[in-house]
């Protein structure tokens, strides 16, 4: 399973779910402004302050929008 880690003002994040979407890739997307908590265990499994979006769990990582083509890849 996909999972896309987003935000409502991120056009990153808007391109990665239109990409799924078309690749036919089932995936739960995740609003991390309403979902704080996950923002926070999203920073502490990087080890970073800041997370640039989208996040892509997916296998039990946490990947970055450059991942994107390998995860529709595998999962579509």
């Amino acid at each position: 399973m996909v999972t896309l880690y987003t935000s409502p003002t991120c056009g990153t994040c808007k391109v990665a779910e239109r990409r799924l979407i078309a690749a036919g890739v089932d995936f739960e997307l995740v609003d991390l402004t309403e979902h704080p908590a996950t923002l926070v265990e999203i920073k502490e499994r990087l080890g970073v302050a800041t997370v640039q979006l989208p996040v892509i769990g997916y296998g039990g990582g946490l990947l970055t929008i450059a991942d994107l083509r390998g995860v529709i890849e595998d999962a579509g």
